[in-house]
């Protein structure tokens, strides 16, 4: 989806004209400025010159009041979502909430928000926090999947754009904090909030429950309160795409793929009578490595469950205990068509002037039986069609267990102490079969300018019983995130002229991430590849892809009827050992049945080179100052940490590189002996922060911030594993780092924010970082020594992937927001919110080809709200926006991925049927956008992806 900047301007004016009338007929009401906001803990107040007594601020208002008053009384720069009640955040997943904020955006799986990324800053950049802690993940990184938490146990969430020495260091991008609810901070006595609701995908048609409990309990005296939550989330969704397996180049001299010198229907050619895949010139080309017509359908479950307890034996010691628990599981069936392209010949090739390959014809089986002298080529393959189904099985669990101690130990001095501990678990089981055919004719690649789907023909129909085994392989990951925190902190209020506190405090963490990799033997050395032994026939059941993303333009030319099948039934034949001694000579000489069942058969092994254990210790201070004046305030402050990292892994070096006997497209590796190794690394920062706050009038606040922070290397990149795979046409290999050093910034940033009333504000803002040591997937060729298909010596050129350290540039950008809700007048229960993010970079590169953008930053955002709350009716509609962005550096044959430009539409409406019940609907992209990926340039297609519409239907009850 690609939308000017320029409408959204127009509707920012639209908004701010509502504002400024607004605002107009508010003092006009009032007959005097803007009061001072109230607390933010207030239940309801009214807005300026009303009475009390007359209007009530609940719902929307409630939250949008709560959310401002956090901003204006921070000390660094901040915004906040706040929950409008217990159990009821604005939105049903966290992520969806922060992207309303400015210089939020963020990224979705399966039609869910999983990722934030802040002012051009993806999610490894950012540091989240729960009530102050670092929650353990289930992703192989540091980002932070909000897919694994329910909304409805949030009060509040915090993102800090400025930086406080008090906060954790690890964020350049922001620092966000998710605070659950606190039971001494609710009303006393017993509460109960319930909610019943359902999920219904429109892709899917399937209904699943939404289902929250929240229990409270606030004593009389204020001395204790404890609070449980628990909600269960099912839901049943399709994902459809159409994917382009990346571009390779070719270039002039290339003998990788080859043009036919006549047509798919000519006969005895030889070798001489074709050309190379160019123009005849110096120009490489780029051709997609393979299409697929793929669907996914998702069975996700997810609980959570939060319990606090806190205890308050005088009115100056607090004691607070929390556990929190989710369980996030996913069972992903992906059945699709693919079709193969890398291997020679081509005919009727046609390109455009970047060089990408727009159209061609792949020659089938009897294209070589009427061409002998081709056919002998060992390049030469016929064109593939597979029929392919992978499974991807994800059990996640989540656990973070804490307690805090604060105690006021006299009217100046304040003392806090803090112990948490935090672990993820993943598996991830995922077996993966494709059984196909060569085909007997052609197949039409065609990709016109300004389409967004190819279209591939096939001329013949295959049968269940022209299908053979291809390839069968089980990966079976295990992570586990092991993360134990203890922090003291202190602040000392001083009554000495403009020196007002000092705050002081220590910091130590310890972090185990491990990754240990299981694969089949299949996997690596490829029991079936040749498409030659029979397939059992009885698992195999006709697939038609249905209302395949419609909204696409080509979107008729897709593979739409193939095969899907049993899984276990086709392991279990594949098993056979006499389906695997009907195999080809080759397919025995890479892996004998013999020692293919000595290993297990299909039974997962492990693979030391592949994982990784890896260790962090952190030790952190800091020291804050504050200052106060009549109309200023500020503080002024350092933190130091000293971090130590040991990575533990297995080294096996590679000795042997040659295609597979099976299938020559495949490489086949030799490994030599294992060899456990130990890296350590250490460094030392200093992060200097200082904060300004001016209240330049009434209603009128000025900041200015400068700070240097850090982000350090995602545990993952620290691994000293490598891995080796890809294609004769392009053989790849990646790997950990274990010396990589932390990305520091240096940031300055500047604020101005007109509290027009106390649930309206007017803000803008602008900052300036400027980092180096840029962490980033840079590749680099690596030349490595094998042999060709007839043993002779051959050097084949690794695109070698992994993180390093180089990069320097900056990020500069500026953020407008306005939000005003009418509390008077005719236009009573109207509100409205606008803002939008200007971010751009400039990056010096080091490893030449790195691109010069930054990935996941998007130059323009935008986000447009309107509301109405009145009689008992919430309503709300939102619009959110993000430009295009470099989403991988090296992705797919090593070249950039990028995402396109993407809008979305969600609602909310709500009635109180009376104090106690609500019934509520939402929709989650009401307009069914898409998500468009693509290599380079626009039409060199990565991805084309419809993951639908939801709507969420319920009542909610408190007592």
């Amino acid at each position: 989806m690609r939308v000017r900047v320029s409408k959204m301007l127009v509707c920012s004016t639209s908004v701010v004209a509502l504002f400024a009338t607004a605002q107009a007929q508010a003092q006009a009401d009032a007959g005097t400025p803007p009061a001072e906001p109230a607390a933010a803990t207030a239940p309801a107040d009214a807005m300026p010159g009303a009475d009390d007594s007359d209007i009530i601020v609940t719902g929307i208002r409630a939250s949008q009041r709560a959310s401002l008053e956090a901003k204006r009384q921070s000390s660094v720069i901040l915004d906040a979502v706040t929950a409008t009640d217990v159990g009821k955040f604005p939105d049903a997943n966290i992520a969806d909430s922060l992207q309303r904020i400015t210089g939020v955006a963020i990224e979705r799986t399966g039609g869910e928000g999983q990722y934030i990324t802040v002012r051009g800053f993806g999610p490894q950049y950012n540091n989240v926090l729960v009530n102050g802690r670092t929650l353990a993940t289930t992703s192989i990184g540091r980002e932070f999947d909000f897919a694994t938490l329910s909304s409805a146990l949030i009060s509040r969430a915090e993102v800090f754009k400025s930086y406080d020495p008090k906060l954790q260091e690890g964020g350049i991008g922001a620092t966000v904090n998710i605070v659950t609810a606190r039971p001494l901070e609710g009303a006393t006595g017993f509460h109960v909030t319930a909610q019943a609701g359902s999920i219904y995908d429109l892709l899917s048609k399937k209904a699943t429950p939404n289902l929250g409990f929240v229990a409270a309990y606030h004593s009389p005296d204020g001395r204790f309160g404890v609070e449980a939550s628990l909600n269960y989330t099912r839901r049943k969704s399709f994902d459809d795409q159409a994917k382009v397996e990346g571009w390779f180049a070719v270039a002039p001299d290339s003998k990788t793929v080859s043009l036919i010198n006549g047509t798919p229907q000519s006969t005895g050619l030889t070798p001489a009578a074709y050309s190379f895949l160019n123009d005849g010139g110096t120009r490489t080309l780029y051709v997609p490595q393979a299409y697929d017509n793929w669907r996914a359908t998702f069975d996700q479950k997810r609980i959570t469950t939060n319990l606090t307890a806190q205890y308050r034996p005088t009115d100056t010691l607090t004691v607070t205990l929390d556990g929190l628990y989710s369980k996030y599981d996913t069972y992903t069936r992906n059945t699709y068509y693919k079709s193969f392209f890398v291997q020679p010949y081509f005919a009727d090739i046609g390109f455009d002037a970047n060089g990408t390959v727009t159209n061609f014809t792949r020659p089938g089986r009897a294209f070589f039986a009427a061409n002998p002298l081709l056919a002998a080529d060992p390049r030469s393959v016929p064109q593939q069609s597979d029929n392919i189904v992978n499974i991807q099985d994800r059990d996640t669990d989540t656990y973070q267990f804490g307690g805090n101690v604060k105690w006021e130990a006299g009217e100046a001095v304040t003392l806090e102490a803090d112990l948490s501990n935090s672990r993820a678990k993943l598996r991830a089981y995922v077996p993966g079969l494709v059984i196909g055919n060569y085909l007997q004719n052609p197949v039409t690649f065609s990709l016109p300018a300004g389409q967004t789907l190819p279209s591939l023909t096939r001329s013949e129909t295959v049968t269940p019983s022209q299908l053979t085994n291809h390839y069968t392989g089980i990966n079976d990951s295990r992570y586990t995130d092991d993360l134990t925190e203890a922090r003291v902190q202190g602040e000392w209020k001083v009554d000495a002229g403009i020196f007002s506190a000092v705050q002081f405090g220590g910091f130590f963490s310890r972090r185990e991430k491990q990754d240990t990799e299981y694969f089949t033997p299949g996997s690596n050395y490829c029991a079936y590849c040749g498409y030659s032994t029979p397939v059992d026939t009885t698992p195999i059941k006709p697939y038609k892809l249905t209302n395949f993303l419609p909204n696409s333009s080509g979107s008729k030319g897709i593979i739409a009827d193939f095969y899907q099948f049993s899984v276990a039934d086709i392991i279990a034949y594949q098993s056979r050992p006499a389906t695997l001694n009907a195999r080809t000579a080759g397919e025995q000489a890479a892996l004998p049945t013999a020692t293919f069942l000595a290993r297990g058969g299909f039974t997962p092994v492990l693979q030391p080179q592949q994982g990784f254990d890896v260790t962090e210790k952190v030790f952190a201070g800091f020291l804050n100052t504050s200052w106060k004046g009549s109309i200023w305030s500020a503080n002024i402050g350092a933190r130091l940490a000293y971090t130590r990292t040991s990575s533990t892994g297995v080294i096996q070096p590679v000795t042997g590189i040659a295609p597979n006997p099976g299938d020559s497209s495949l490489l086949l590796f030799s490994y030599g002996p294992e060899t456990p190794v130990t890296i350590r690394n250490s460094y030392f920062n200093i992060l200097p922060a200082a904060n300004l706050k001016i209240e330049a009038a009434r209603d009128v606040v000025l900041r200015l911030a400068a700070s240097k922070t850090l982000t350090r290397p995602t545990l993952s990149d620290l691994g000293p594993n490598n891995s080796y795979a890809g294609r004769v046409t392009q053989p790849l290999s990646s790997g950990g780092n274990p010396l990589l050093d932390p990305f520091t910034a240096w940031n300055f940033d500047a604020s101005a924010e007109w509290y027009v009333a106390r649930d309206a504000a007017l803000t803008a803002a602008a900052f300036h970082k400027k980092f180096s040591g840029f962490l980033s997937n840079q590749t680099v060729i690596v030349p490595r020594q094998g042999t060709d298909l007839s043993g002779q010596a051959y050097t084949y050129n690794f695109l070698d992937s992994r993180p390093r350290n180089g990069n320097s540039g900056s990020v500069t950008g500026f953020e407008l927001g306005a939000n005003y809700a009418i509390g008077a007048g005719i236009l009573s229960g109207l509100g409205a919110g606008a803002n939008y993010t200007r971010v751009t970079s400039t990056q010096k590169v080091v490893t030449p080809g790195d691109c010069a953008d930054i990935e996941g930053l998007s130059k323009n955002s935008y986000n447009l709200s309107g509301f109405y709350e009145r009689h008992g009716i919430q309503a709300r509609v939102a619009y959110n926006w993000r430009s295009a962005y470099l989403r991988v550096c090296r992705g797919a044959q090593g070249k950039p991925e990028n995402t396109d430009a993407y809008g979305q539409v969600d609602f909310n409406l709500a009635y109180d049927v009376d104090r106690n019940f609500q019934i509520y609907l939402e929709g989650v992209n009401i307009t069914n956008s898409y998500n468009y990926q693509y290599s380079v340039y626009p039409n060199r297609i990565l991805l084309n992806q419809s993951t639908g519409r939801r709507l969420l239907a319920g009542v909610r009850a408190k007592f």
